[in-house]
């Protein structure tokens, strides 16, 4: 069914939506293995879509680590928001935008983080959207910054911004996927 969702939302909202499916276990795996869940983290996830992120980083946290998951398309929201355990309050749900994410943070008292996950599909952003958002990552984050993309057409400018650790090839996913690790 969630396959279903994406799709819909990928017709309606190409450009923040990006794919026309949801990421593969296989991705999500790759991705999440870069965090060390040895002590106590902070991390921000942008651009959920239905979870497939979220679900592997909740299978690993610590109790004390601090979960922040920020979703734009409100469809995704409130599906994460039945999902998600209402139970725990180091798992918070924000309905916005990663160009607030500084904001979003100010107001939860938090002014650095572990790890940034993302799965949003800067392409199709406008170049300047692109430049708030990397602004807005860098603001705050103190550990790594961990993304995919489809291609690798996004480095060059990722490098203006990060240092980028690592690259890893996804084949196992539709389409295959780069993962950057970035500091």
């Amino acid at each position: 069914m969630k396959e279903l969702l994406f799709i819909k939302e990928f017709i309606k909202h190409f450009k923040e939506t990006g794919a026309i499916l949801p990421s593969s276990r296989f991705l999500a795996r790759k991705m999440i293995d870069e965090i060390t869940f040895d002590k106590k983290n902070v991390i921000v996830e942008l651009g959920p879509g239905t979870g497939v992120f979220t679900k592997e980083i909740l299978k690993r946290k610590g109790k004390t680590d601090i979960l922040i998951v920020i979703e734009l398309n409100e469809l995704f929201f409130n599906n994460l928001k039945k999902e998600l355990p209402s139970d725990d309050k180091n798992i918070i749900l924000i309905n916005g935008s990663a160009s607030n994410l500084s904001d979003i943070l100010n107001k939860l008292k938090i002014k650095k983080v572990d790890y940034i996950i993302s799965g949003l599909p800067f392409l199709n952003f406008e170049t300047n959207e692109r430049k708030i958002i990397f602004d807005e990552i860098k603001k705050v984050l103190n550990g790594k910054f961990i993304l995919f993309q489809y291609t690798k057409k996004v480095k060059k400018e990722i490098e203006k911004y990060f240092i980028i650790e690592e690259t890893k090839k996804v084949p196992f996913n539709i389409p295959p996927a780069n993962v950057f690790v970035c500091e």
